[in-house]
């Protein structure tokens, strides 16, 4: 087995110096993750408000997407009805039938 020798700041017990480079990259690192983390923070605010699942019980003559329009609470009314389709299991193009009571997906 080869030892390997400490670098020279730590064997002489100095303290290592940062560099004018590796000052600028740090900081660079700081500011980004600052940045980074506002822009995650900012994101998450402009979603709006969250919408819990509700059901829905289909009118006479209702198509997929007239339900979601009327539980989209200023959602994009496409995802929604998407959305209701997965969650109850729904065929492509399948008519709804009156009375029928579909669960829509929260936000």
């Amino acid at each position: 087995p080869v030892a390997e020798a400490a670098p020279r700041s730590l064997a002489t017990g100095r303290r290592p110096r940062l560099t004018r480079r590796g000052y600028t990259a740090l900081l660079g690192v700081v500011v980004g993750s600052i940045a980074g983390t506002s822009a995650l923070t900012l994101a998450q605010a402009d979603t709006g408000p969250s919408v819990a699942a509700t059901q829905v019980v289909v009118r006479s003559g209702e198509t997929l997407e007239q339900v979601a329009s009327r539980a989209a609470f200023g959602r994009d009314v496409t995802e929604v009805a998407a959305a209701i389709r997965i969650a109850n299991d729904l065929p492509a193009q399948a008519p709804l039938q009156a009375g029928e009571v579909v669960v829509v997906p929260g936000s």
